[in-house]
């Protein structure tokens, strides 16, 4: 799991990246790291060389020898070529044309890559691009996508232009942005591109200090919180537990963001899979249980100091559903069992169909948990080798129409989320009477 927090910022030119990557990144505190800076510098190398295009033979020689040096820093980010500082070439136009041709090489975005990921690396930071979130860090803890019309991207592009003493009329950088969109938007390799999980801001009515307060909202949700003392604890000896006594054996925690909104779907064998789910992550956990169980005494008590919330299995909770996605939109993770209860057998039983509809109400991502022998009668079987929990491929569902049309979707969106369940279960063999992928 990557240790530094990552945010990043996506969107086509003139939306306000640079400016609101920056800024954004010297109030947390992080560092700031201009992807853009880095081709627009590969740009001014090629061009000193007479280098105008990705075909040219002499691209990859000087790739492999560019003496290349960058600094990220929350006072801005700075690039060297040798000795020399190049940073305040790489706003000119031609650099900027030139360096879009040649990202579309291959070798070019790898040796970018490479550099960005040995930055971030670093320390927390802010990152800001154009296939950030999409392709670079697909794993970001949080992923922005700035918009803005066509007319405020120009005006903002030829103003920053002026201010340079560059001369640009609004119509000339309109009519460029346009070709670069296209240009980025088609090119095979990394095209420009919104992740499905990116917070959407469009820019178009706001100044610098109201896209900073935007993004600046966006990570008081996402933002990892550390989890309280008892539920530290509480953690530590699940775990330690769960490894000396159950041969625990963990794969694809790291798929968990560490903050922000998301929900955990694992199929439901024993009263132990929450809290061992919960164990296994560095964030506190919310999930559904059944309304009697905060009445057992003692029990009761520590369910509601695990985050539990009380739902009706009879009929529909509206109270519960209504708790669960203020839980959700309040940027926390919610545990669900799509089976609705235990089921003490082999293989998964049926999905609730209430699920889904939490699922597309919440519109957030989904992580399929597959939970092996933590029903003692599944440890029992020959060749068992103790507990499994393994965590699938995020799961991301398009936005459901509300309405009848909305609710036929709900059968289609459970039976994936089974699907996921099932497919998470397909890790390294874990002896001869292990299960398959189906159960």
């Amino acid at each position: 799991m990557r240790r530094h927090f990552l945010l990043a910022i996506d969107g086509p030119a003139g939306t306000g990246k640079t400016t609101s990557a920056r800024l954004v990144a010297e109030r947390l505190g992080f560092a700031y790291i201009d992807s853009g800076a880095l081709y627009r510098a590969i740009a001014v190398a090629a061009r000193a060389r007479g280098i105008d295009s990705p075909e040219d033979g002499r691209l990859r020689p000087l790739l492999m020898n560019l003496p290349l040096r960058a600094k990220a820093a929350r006072d801005g980010f700075r690039v060297y070529l040798g000795g020399e500082e190049v940073t305040t070439e790489l706003r000119d136009p031609r650099v900027s044309a030139l360096a879009s041709k040649l990202a579309v090489d291959p070798s070019v975005r790898g040796r970018v890559e490479a550099w960005l990921k040995e930055l971030a690396g670093l320390g927390p930071s802010v990152v800001e691009g154009r296939d950030i979130g999409t392709d670079v860090f697909p794993g970001a803890d949080l992923k922005i996508f700035l918009t803005a019309s066509l007319e405020a991207r120009a005006e903002r592009r030829s103003l920053e232009l002026r201010e340079k003493g560059l001369d640009a009329s609004a119509e000339d950088v309109a009519a460029a942005i346009v070709e670069r969109d296209r240009r980025d938007s088609e090119r095979s390799v990394a095209p420009l591109r919104q992740a499905p999980d990116a917070v959407v801001i469009d820019t178009t009515a706001l100044d610098v200090e109201g896209q900073i307060l935007r993004i600046l909202g966006a990570w008081e949700r996402f933002r990892p919180r550390r989890p309280r003392f008892f539920y530290r604890i509480e953690q530590w000896s699940i775990r330690t537990f769960a490894g000396l006594f159950w041969g625990l054996r963990v794969e694809g925690a790291e798929r968990v963001p560490r903050g922000g909104p998301v929900i955990l779907a694992a199929n439901h064998k024993s009263y132990l899979d929450p809290p061992l789910i919960g164990a296994l992550l560095p964030r506190e956990i919310h999930y559904l249980a059944k309304r009697q169980l905060f009445d057992v005494p003692l029990f009761g008590a520590w369910v509601r100091a695990s985050n539990a919330i009380p739902i009706d299995r009879e009929g529909f909770d509206r109270r519960g559903i209504e708790r669960a996605l203020e839980t959700i939109r309040a940027g926390n993770a919610l545990l669900v069992f799509p089976e609705g209860t235990r089921i003490r057998r082999e293989g998964l039983g049926p999905p609730k169909e209430g699920i889904a509809m939490l699922i597309a109400r919440a519109g957030c991502a989904v992580i399929p948990v597959r939970l092996k022998g933590t029903w003692k009668g599944e440890r029992r079987g020959a060749g068992r080798r103790g507990i499994t929990v393994r965590f699938g491929e995020p799961l991301l569902f398009p936005p459901v129409p509300p309405g009848r049309e909305g609710r036929s979707r709900f059968p289609e969106i459970a039976a994936r989320v089974m699907e996921s369940i099932a497919a998470a279960g397909a890790g390294r063999d874990e002896g001869p009477g292990r299960e398959t992928g189906g159960g």
